[in-house]
């Protein structure tokens, strides 16, 4: 038995007394031998040999500790490398990286220098559409006011062709009656025939007044001089002026004041035009034996409000929108046939407007119409009404009183 190898003993006989191992790890082994005699008595203590076996180079403690060395050397050496790989991939990333930077600061500046030369750009075409919407703007309302223009230039020329015709024929033929029958013909006739031939020039004169009026209005020469002017004697020369033309209808013109001292600061020629525009319509629309009421009062702290209020036909919603405006404003036939120009209405908004005021209606269709007008009053502590001069003349006026 090999101690240190066999786990037990090995049997041999006469014919082969031999142990053979091979192979044997490196170490120190014991071989022991027994031996038995004849009898099969066994020696009580066996043989006993000290075997060293050396093991090959490369299972020796020094072939490990190279092979250790070597191979954390290897391990080192790889290591080394990788790191230097790493180091130049860094490197090579870095400057990659420092290029492509540059690229994109290059690429930025460039698209900086674009972004300003596209923000120069836009500000041209914003300025170019700006000149182009307010030429456009321009185009339009020169267009507007072209063919308002063209508009009013049609309507007044039918009022002189037709409306201005037509009371010079009248005048032209009660003239020519009244030469070829002035010796036939009593006195009461050719007073009649006179009357109508005046009351045909106070139409005519009345129709080229508001054209002039409305010609100088339009053309910015109409003269606007306020003065201090008392309210009700205002009214009072109204219906002075027209109750004749009331009488003719058997309309009774009254006059109605709740201040006799309100004082309004006014042009007169303006004023007056108003209100002889206002009354005329209101006895062309009104029927024999109406009253029209003429009222003024105080309106609120810088304003007085004048009424013309009529008992006649009245006015329906939709016509009343467009009174007041020359291109959509239309004649219509009083209830004895009487014609008209519609212009005067037109005047009398463009009047108001001179005076910082306002024009309305009110009307009950078969029943009434009121219009009202608002003219600022005269207010010494408001030098927006009163100029020195003014101030001078209301005081002489005052005085005067």
């Amino acid at each position: 038995m090999l101690r240190g190898y066999d786990k037990d003993w090995i049997y041999t006989d006469a014919t082969n007394r031999q142990a053979k191992y091979t192979n044997l790890n490196g170490g120190d082994y014991t071989f022991l031998v027994k031996a038995t005699n004849s009898d099969g008595y066994w020696t009580e203590k066996p043989l006993k040999v000290a075997i060293e076996v050396h093991p090959p180079f490369y299972k020796t403690s020094t072939f490990y500790i190279v092979l250790i060395v070597i191979f954390l050397s290897l391990v080192y050496l790889v290591f080394q490398w990788r790191l230097a790989n790493e180091v130049r991939q860094k490197q090579l990333l870095e400057k990659i990286v420092v290029e492509r930077t540059k690229e994109i600061s290059d690429k930025n500046l460039q698209l900086e220098q674009i972004a300003s030369d596209l923000k120069e750009s836009n500000a041209l075409l914003e300025e170019h559409q700006q000149f182009i919407e307010e030429q456009s703007e321009e185009l339009a309302s020169q267009h507007d006011e072209l063919a308002l223009s063209n508009a009013t230039k049609d309507k007044l020329f039918s009022l002189v062709a037709h409306d201005l015709k037509n009371p010079f024929n009248v005048i032209l033929g009660y003239s020519e009656l009244l030469l070829a029958n002035f010796a036939k013909w009593n006195s009461d006739k050719i007073l009649y025939f006179i009357s109508l031939l005046r009351e045909t020039s106070e139409n005519a004169y009345t129709l080229l007044e508001n054209l002039l009026y409305w010609s100088r209005s339009q053309s910015g020469n109409l003269n606007y001089n306020p003065g201090p002017y008392k309210a009700a004697e205002i009214l009072q020369k109204m219906v002075t002026e027209l109750n004749s033309a009331a009488h003719k209808k058997e309309i009774n013109l009254i006059s109605e004041v709740s201040d006799p001292g309100l004082t309004v600061n006014a042009d007169m020629n303006m004023l007056t035009a108003i209100l002889r525009n206002l009354i005329t319509n209101a006895i062309k629309f009104s029927n024999k034996g109406d009253k029209i009421r003429l009222t003024v009062k105080k309106y609120s702290k810088n304003f007085a409000v004048f009424e013309v209020k009529d008992q006649g036909v009245g006015i329906k919603p939709e016509d009343a929108e467009n009174l007041f405006e020359f291109n959509k404003s239309r004649t219509t036939i009083g209830t004895e046939g009487e014609k008209g120009t519609g212009l005067g209405l037109v005047l009398c908004k463009d009047f108001v407007r001179y005076h910082k005021g306002k024009i309305w209606i009110k009307s009950k269709p078969g029943t009434e119409t009121a219009f009202f007008f608002t003219i600022p009053l005269v207010n010494v502590g408001n030098s927006d009404f009163l100029v020195p001069e003014q101030l001078i003349l209301l005081a002489i006026r005052i005085s005067y009183l």
